[in-house]
């Protein structure tokens, strides 16, 4: 039966859903000779092509029948389509936190993408009692210092040794700050004034300890990005293109181009959530997320044991404020990005618990790294049958089937 869908034009006709015969004469994925930023009709095109090489059996299927993908497509060439939705769609990413991309959906529909996203593990117990118990009454500098000369020493063998005494620096260290009265007048510092002393205790100290992962932190360029972007590169006449700098990359210790998430950090602004700055750096860290997580896909030859459990986690900081984005594959071509509610660390000491709710998120966005990482980790191991293919295939060009993940839109 014909459906309905929308043409290039935007105007509505009526065309007969892909078959597996329509795709073969469609080529599998449309790429330019230039790698270059492509112009809307390029990219319109080669959206277009890309939804075409999907499989249906592979599409993310909804309770009303319909699919992600379908409604991506719809959306993606419908005029009233709100830009900053449209531009996720270009990316084949759907943003939990938007509600314009939810009114895409049929009500039945969104809380079932909701029940299919991983949400973040749970805190340490141990952990959350110590924090809720010796530090939840803290509301002066005086209680802080003496909760901290009361607490008993830590079980180096323990398994969360490590993140117990990641706390107890934090803690020390932001008793120093209250201390010196450093919080007395900040409005005027600078981005990296907050790098260094408010979010490199508590993010870049948590993560000394996540295994097999160095977070470096520099004005750095995704390589993941770079890769994207250059795919079609043939010859050295052209420039190589780079990409948008990160303030921070989560990378393999072994392999800088093993890429696992990012930071990207601000000074205080002034329309916080809703200024341009923190909307920007949104944007831009959501398609650089998707290039980390593509391009782990690749290195695991997207392998759906592996996959499945692959998360790509971001930290946006400005001033004392952070929030945690995080990238997972539910099913199907579409990537989701979830958005944790923001947190702030406290500038008066009366408000000291707001800064435990910081350090539990922290730790919990570590334990999503963590599993992340682990999952990459085994993309051979114990799986002969993929080592084998491996093996076999080692030093060949992979076809691209219909079942792996399309690329970032190209955009300026």
């Amino acid at each position: 039966m014909a459906t309905s869908t929308l043409n290039l034009l935007g105007t509505v006709s009526q065309i007969n859903p892909p078959t597996n015969h329509l795709r073969a004469t469609i080529p599998p994925m449309f790429d330019v000779a230039t790698s270059r930023s492509k112009s809307k009709s390029q990219r319109d095109a080669e959206f277009r092509q890309a939804y075409y090489s999907f499989l249906d059996d592979c599409k993310w299927v909804l309770p009303s029948g319909d699919t992600v993908e379908d409604t991506f497509f719809k959306a993606y060439f419908a005029k009233s389509t709100p830009p900053q939705v449209r531009n996720a769609i270009g990316n084949w990413t759907l943003l939990v936190g938007d509600s314009d991309m939810q009114d895409l959906f049929h009500p039945d529909d969104w809380p079932a993408i909701l029940a299919r996203v991983k949400p973040l593990p749970s805190l340490d117990l141990e952990i959350a009692e110590e924090l809720v118990q010796r530090f939840g009454s803290v509301t002066s500098t005086a209680q802080l210092v003496q909760v901290l000369q009361n607490c008993p020493p830590i079980d180096m063998q323990a398994p969360n040794a490590s993140d117990r005494r990641w706390v107890r620096r934090v803690l020390h260290h932001f008793l120093e700050l209250h201390l010196q009265q450093k919080f007395s007048n900040i409005t005027d510092v600078k981005e990296r004034w907050f790098d260094v002393n408010i979010w490199g205790p508590i993010i870049d100290g948590c993560m000394i300890s996540l295994p097999g992962v160095h977070l470096n932190r520099s004005e750095l360029v995704s390589q993941a990005y770079v890769l994207r972007k250059n795919r079609n590169r043939t010859d050295q006449s052209g420039r190589l293109q780079t990409g948008p700098k990160v303030d921070g990359l989560f990378h393999a210790v072994n392999n800088r181009g093993i890429e696992f998430g990012i930071i990207e950090s601000a000074p205080r602004l002034s329309g916080g959530e809703t200024s341009s700055k923190w909307l920007g750096d949104k944007t831009k860290m959501r398609k650089i997320m998707r290039d980390i997580f593509v391009q782990l896909a690749i290195e695991a030859k997207h392998d759906p044991r592996v996959v499945k459990d692959l998360e790509v986690v971001a930290y946006t900081t400005a001033g004392m404020k952070m929030q945690v984005l995080r990238m997972v594959r539910p099913t199907g071509y579409v990537l989701v990005v979830t958005e944790d509610q923001p947190v702030t660390v406290p500038q008066e000491i009366t408000q000291f618990s707001e800064l435990l709710l910081v350090l539990g998120l922290v730790l919990k966005s570590k334990a999503a790294l963590t599993r992340s990482v682990a999952a990459f980790q085994t993309r051979f191991t114990g799986n002969e049958e993929a080592l084998l293919d491996a093996l076999l295939n080692v030093g060949e060009v992979p076809d691209r089937d219909g079942s792996q993940l399309p690329f970032s839109a190209d955009t300026p």
